[in-house]
């Protein structure tokens, strides 16, 4: 799911080169993918996409297109989230305190590489206990032992699992929050495409896409990494995430406004403020 989210972005690039595309995503994505553009059509079903020249998967386009370091489509909110459903998680998130943030601990476990992506409830929790924030869990069929730990832990706690529908729902509810911490699955695509405020933390030896020795991504211009230094130690990314999270709560703090009696001189006024295809593609 979040590699079709990451690479619907060449939808511009192939319609640049000439192409009509028609992409094939799988039906949880379709409502969010459809927002890239309303030129482009964005199916859930093969018998939709219609006459075309040309197929290729969504992850072989990067290739077809010989992209490279310098010629990523790397634009801020490619995909939007709706602004009637981003207002209805707002206001199911007025009663939150401080700083709001989603988090999603754990990715899809049927995914090879899961048990090197993925963590734990209580190392998440870790990060956010004591600390003056909301933490909103995105996480898809979380354990009753897992909403637990996070509930004792967060002093403001809200789970969003049952209201997630489909992936225009989480990319409304992303929109929403202050920022998004995740591990390397669809959610953190989500958050990036849309250009809101992402921490994403991988592994030591991460999939291709996030590049080695850096905390930036070329991809997204609103995510950063936070790496591990060795397989399977958490512990440090876990300390860091905490560590930043700290600044981070101390920078958004609103400054306390002071009353002062300013003396306005005689005679005057205060101032005033005021693949590459040739017709479709799928």
């Amino acid at each position: 799911l979040g590699d079709n989210i990451q690479f619907i972005r060449y939808a511009h690039k192939i319609k640049e080169l000439g192409g009509r595309p028609v992409f094939h995503v799988p039906p949880e994505i379709r409502s969010l993918c459809a927002t890239i553009g309303d030129e482009f059509a964005v199916v859930d079903r093969p018998e939709d996409t219609g006459y075309y020249h040309f197929q290729n998967p969504m992850l072989s386009i990067p290739a077809a297109l010989k992209t490279d370091l310098d010629s990523i489509p790397s634009m801020p909110g490619y995909l939007r989230a709706d602004p009637v459903k981003v207002e209805l998680w707002r206001d199911r998130f007025k009663d939150l305190s401080g700083f709001k943030v989603g988090i999603v601990w754990r990715g899809r476990p049927e995914h090879k590489n899961d048990r090197f992506r993925s963590m734990t409830a209580l190392q998440f929790a870790g990060m956010f206990e004591g600390l003056n924030l909301s933490v909103v869990s995105l996480q898809k069929d979380p354990r009753p032992e897992e909403l637990s730990l996070l509930r004792y832990a967060a002093p403001s706690f809200f789970d969003a699992s049952s209201l997630l529908n489909d992936f225009a729902d989480t990319a409304a509810a992303v929109a929403a929050l202050d920022l998004v911490v995740s591990v390397d699955t669809s959610v953190c695509h989500v958050a990036g495409a849309i250009g809101a405020p992402i921490w994403t933390v991988i592994a030591s030896a991460p999939d291709w896409r996030w590049l080695l020795e850096r905390e930036d991504s070329p991809w997204y211009p609103s995510m950063r990494l936070f790496r591990q230094a060795r397989i399977g130690e958490w512990g440090l990314v876990c300390d860091r995430v905490r560590e930043e999270l700290v600044k981070l709560i101390k920078s958004a703090k609103p400054k306390k406004k002071r009353n002062r009696l300013k003396t306005v001189p005689r005679n005057r006024h205060p101032r005033q403020s005021a693949g590459v295809v040739i017709e479709r593609f799928f």
